[in-house]
């Protein structure tokens, strides 16, 4: 039994020494590029501030320094990228900043925590608000007045309390406030459609009772 578990202790140590000789880094890698392949405990060095994962001409990665940048930079290099010490025609495809915000196809993120240049697919977008338009179904809520939005439309080309074409096109459209301004137009709108069924529910019973009176006078005419 003695043996049994001196032999076996051998043979752990043997292959713990042959993977830390045979594979002694064990940290993040990359495998972008056809034909590269780098290792961040491998294939690494400074430069300007910047730590660099690359093999051969194609820098994969780029790691800020703590006291200088600490920005994280991914880089990709089209197929076919030359070597022989060429550098590559490398295009930065993301980036994390030091201040936590991610940019994908710019290096840019202004205020947001995640900024693409580009279109972005999804199955779906779920944003959540702390308020809604309900309030438009209080009773003390005062729907505003046809005449005057007529008004508005006519003048600004829009409707009253939605942003300009200006105003889209220099701060951008933010999905959860633009839909919740469509909620309010909409259960406006209900509320106008509530209030012309109404009178008009009102009108064909007065027609209906002017019809009745108009039969019955014609009625007793004829008698």
């Amino acid at each position: 039994m003695n043996k049994y578990f001196i032999f076996l202790a051998v043979t752990l140590l043997s292959f713990k020494s042959f993977a830390q000789t045979t594979y002694p880094y064990n940290g993040f890698s990359l495998n972008p590029i056809p034909g590269y392949y780098a290792d961040l405990g491998l294939n690494n060095y400074w430069n300007g501030g910047w730590k660099y994962l690359s093999n051969g001409p194609c820098v994969l990665l780029r790691l800020g320094d703590w006291n200088t940048k600490s920005d994280f930079i991914f880089q990709t290099a089209p197929v076919g990228t030359l070597g022989g010490g060429i550098p590559a025609p490398l295009r930065e495809v993301m980036r994390i900043c030091e201040n936590g915000n991610v940019g994908i196809g710019t290096s840019v993120t202004g205020n947001y925590k995640l900024a693409v240049e580009g279109s972005v697919a999804a199955r779906s977008i779920k944003v959540t608000m702390d308020n809604w338009a309900d309030f438009v179904f209080d009773p003390a809520y005062k729907l505003p007045d046809l005449k005057e939005i007529e008004t508005h439309v006519k003048f600004y080309n829009r409707l009253p309390g939605m942003p300009s074409t200006r105003e889209i096109a220099q701060e951008g459209l933010d999905l959860g406030e633009m839909q919740k301004k469509q909620m309010q137009k909409i259960e406006e709108l209900t509320l106008y459609l509530i209030e012309i069924n109404k009178k008009l529910e009102s009108q064909q019973q007065l027609i209906s009772e002017q019809h009745d009176e108009i039969m019955a006078l014609k009625k007793h005419q004829a008698n």
